[in-house]
């Protein structure tokens, strides 16, 4: 906050709106837009390193999540679910895996039973498990990546799980979906 040379105090906000200045005069308008994003970005940044950890997780959980949720929502709309009922699938991966498609579920007490755990945004496990397996095997695809693993829900609902594929369609309104 003082100039090293004089040992006067310079305002921060001050000299960056000089530099900001001196930049648009130069003609350098789109320079100028990036060192305010940058200014933004930077004290974005102290304001998040000052939070608990705790709050700096849900931060970041919630920024990939939302990074992942549109897309995915995107998906069901443009397979014919409206956008109430895209939404509702999408909340629901969400609830269920944080939309990871890595995610286990149930672990310890598939362990238990000798069962391989729940895997994915959906936590599908026995049969169906083993149906997510072979569809990605048959699209040449891993079973742990995300948009297989959405073609596969939307497969589902289409097929043995049909009755709620219709009810999503048929829903007007988030309760319903």
């Amino acid at each position: 906050e003082s100039d090293l040379l004089t040992g006067a105090r310079t305002d921060i906000e001050e000299l960056q709106a000089i530099i900001l200045d001196r930049l648009r005069e130069a003609g350098g308008h789109a320079d100028a837009a990036r060192f305010s994003a940058s200014m933004l970005r930077s004290q974005q940044l102290e304001d998040f390193n000052r939070l608990p950890l705790d709050q700096q997780t849900r931060q970041i959980k919630g920024a990939v999540i939302g990074a992942a949720a549109k897309p995915a929502r995107d998906f069901f709309i443009e397979r014919g679910y409206s956008p109430v009922a895209a939404s509702a699938i999408v909340g629901n991966l969400v609830h269920e895996s944080g939309l990871n498609p890595s995610a286990q579920h149930d672990a310890e007490e598939m362990r238990r039973r000798g069962l391989p755990p729940g895997l994915g945004v959906a936590g599908w496990n026995g049969e169906r498990l083993d149906a997510l397996k072979e569809f990605a095997k048959s699209r040449g695809t891993e079973p742990t990546d995300l948009r297989t693993q959405l073609e596969f829900v939307d497969a589902e609902l289409k097929g043995k799980e049909s009755s709620v594929g219709a009810a999503l369609k048929a829903a007007k309104t988030p309760d319903e979906a």
